[in-house]
């Protein structure tokens, strides 16, 4: 009776053992073995895992905006622990903000941390912060000439987040004519 014995899960090699039970009808004594054992060897998983780091762009609201990490179905026996970016923007950005994949870990069945070993593309996005509109509104006026000066006062509205500026409508007119507020 003749079975293969040896066996390999974890990454790495064995030698493919196997056991010889002389029950049958053979005699061990008729036989010289004449041995050729082979190596299992178990590697860490060649599949493209994908992992995309998704940022946008926002329009000024005085908060910080960040980056997210998504990673493709991992093959079997591989578990995502941490996908995440450090890339944030609150300010409005001259250039946009490069959004990677900061921190990964991607484990084995074993637990090990095997992220350097497996086959990983990344694909990087960006943050980008565009100006929040504020509105500034200055009214017409109009008077008959009385040698005073000719003003209407304004208002601005669109601040974000609680936020203000000194704000003052600087327009004058004193003579006959007209001029912008």
């Amino acid at each position: 009776t003749f079975a293969t014995t040896g066996t390999q899960t974890a990454v790495g090699s064995s030698k493919n053992t196997y056991s010889l039970t002389w029950g049958g009808t053979a005699k061990k004594s008729n036989y010289t073995i004449n041995e050729t054992i082979g190596t299992l060897t178990v590697t860490e998983s060649a599949a493209e895992i994908t992992v995309t780091t998704t940022g946008g762009t926002f329009t000024y609201d005085g908060k910080a905006h960040g980056a997210t990490v998504t990673v493709s179905a991992l093959p079997a026996g591989y578990k995502l622990e941490t996908a995440s970016s450090n890339a944030t923007a609150t300010d409005v950005t001259n250039t946009a903000v490069p959004a990677t994949c900061d921190k990964l870990v991607i484990r084995n069945g074993a637990g090990d941390d095997v992220t350097s070993k497996l086959n990983v593309r990344k694909v990087d996005g960006n943050i980008e912060v565009t100006p929040a509109t504020l509105t500034v509104s200055t009214p017409s006026a109009a008077k008959p000439y009385d040698n005073t000066a000719l003003t209407a006062a304004g208002s601005i509205s669109g601040f974000v987040n609680d936020e203000t500026a000194t704000f003052a409508t600087t327009g004058t007119q004193t003579a006959v004519g007209s001029s912008d507020n």
